[in-house]
């Protein structure tokens, strides 16, 4: 199973574990993601790629 991101907090929370904020403070923006190495997971995405980041906290 893989989470990632508010997925990862999804599991993380129905699993029994914890989401706190993150130490370094909050990001939150436009950004390019590269691609450097292709798995299958990546099928139908660009190499480089414009993503939206959310980060504020984290897997405790």
């Amino acid at each position: 199973m893989l989470g990632i991101c508010h997925g990862l907090q999804g599991l993380t929370q129905a699993l029994g574990g914890r989401v706190d904020p993150a130490a370094a403070g909050r990001e939150y923006g436009r950004t390019e993601m590269q691609v450097l190495e292709r798995d299958s997971l990546l099928d139908g995405v660009d190499d480089a790629t414009v993503v939206w980041m959310s980060h504020g906290d984290h897997v405790a």
